[in-house]
């Protein structure tokens, strides 16, 4: 914001007249400052299990003009998600926050694109905006099978090394935490024992 005050202060000589006279100009401001933001976008990166009511702070909108001529508002785009809270700092400016109203999920919506709108007084009204990229980080989901269970019934003279079944679970993840790793949880003690049975832990074939 500018100055509260702009004063310049002036003397006057008088021709013929030793006298000299003492004015103050006073300097009115005008709505010739166009606002800013220092970043024309914001990216964010909030955790798909984020609680609701977390909050993030948003860029500050600059304005040199003052009173009337300043910021009055801000104001956040439509959307399904977040809300928009301003607060008022000891300083007199606005500073907006970003807050999330609803749970989020990446697997049905990884970005979430927004507007910042930052409006200021006077005539004529200027407006200014930054668009703000909130990218939802991914959580571990669990991986689903093809099928709840699987059964196969093999001859007991089957050769060692066959391919008896192949099973199949997919994520809906993505990157690192997308890959799916095939174990067994449980086998018979006997089986155990003397390694009846193998998975391949990439394939998922037993």
């Amino acid at each position: 914001m500018g100055v509260f005050s702009c004063q310049l202060n002036l003397e006057i000589l008088l021709e013929g007249k030793v006298k000299i006279y003492g004015v103050v100009a006073e300097v009115r401001d005008i709505n010739d400052n166009a606002p800013y933001f220092q970043e024309d976008e914001l990216e964010i990166k909030m955790s798909e299990n984020a609680v609701t009511g977390l909050r993030f702070p948003l860029p500050h909108a600059w304005d040199l003009d003052f009173r009337k001529n300043a910021l009055q508002r801000y104001r956040l785009s439509s959307n399904t998600h977040f809300s928009l809270d301003v607060q008022s700092g000891a300083d007199d400016n606005k500073y907006p926050e970003l807050v999330l109203e609803c749970a989020l999920d990446r697997e049905q919506k990884a970005v979430h694109h927004l507007v910042l709108t930052a409006s200021y007084g006077g005539d004529p009204v200027h407006r200014n905006r930054t668009r703000i990229q909130v990218m939802v980080v991914d959580v571990n989901n669990t991986p689903v099978f093809a099928q709840p269970e699987y059964h196969v019934s093999v001859p007991e003279n089957v050769a060692i090394g066959t391919k008896l079944l192949l099973v199949s679970a997919t994520d809906p993840d993505e990157g690192a935490t997308a890959e799916v790793m095939y174990s067994f949880l449980y086998v018979d003690k006997k089986a155990a024992q003397v390694q009846v049975f193998k998975v391949d832990a990439n394939l998922g074939t037993v």
